[in-house]
């Protein structure tokens, strides 16, 4: 009964230690692009709609600003020239690839798809490569710095409340 217990226990761990987690955070700089107005960055190595990419997941990466592009950006960014867009993706002698934080089955990008023209379309049709897009620099800012002006204020109301409370206590 112990060997089985451990054999059970052992292929849990194995199992959970094969499992990938969505990178958490913002993406960093070297793993996006961009072009103009627009980050870009390369999300997933295949469709969100092909089974195989269950596992796409931009929930977090909204937060950052990121979102699928709709068919006007698609139009005006990768479809001129398929090739120029994924180029653009070649810096520091590597190609920028952000799939590690949309996916936990897929951390590459396959550029031999993308240069063939397989880009993910919003109208759902199949193609082999997700991109994700935001305004550039659309990451949240710093947290807002307090205004003197409202501490003053909770103050001078924590003291009206200490003086209202002595008036009753006399």
């Amino acid at each position: 009964m112990k060997k089985v217990f451990l054999a059970a226990a052992f292929s849990v761990a194995a199992s959970a230690a094969g499992a990938a987690t969505i990178y958490s955070g913002e993406i960093p700089v070297a793993d996006y692009i961009t072009i103009g107005d627009a980050d870009w960055a390369w999300a997933s190595p295949c469709g969100a709609d092909i089974d195989s990419c269950a596992n796409f997941d931009i929930a977090e990466q909204a937060t950052y600003g990121w979102r699928l592009p709709d068919a006007k950006e698609i139009a005006d960014y990768i479809l001129p020239s398929v090739s120029d867009f994924v180029a653009s993706f070649f810096k520091d002698d590597i190609y920028a690839c952000a799939s590690g934080w949309f996916n936990s089955s897929w951390t590459h990008c396959d550029v031999s798809d993308a240069l063939a023209g397989f880009v993910w379309n919003v109208d759902g049709g199949y193609f082999s490569e997700t991109f994700v897009i935001r305004t550039a620099g659309g990451a949240p800012g710093p947290a807002p710095v307090p205004v003197p002006a409202a501490g003053l204020m909770m103050v001078a109301g924590l003291g009206g409340l200490a003086a209202l409370r002595r008036r009753r206590a006399a």
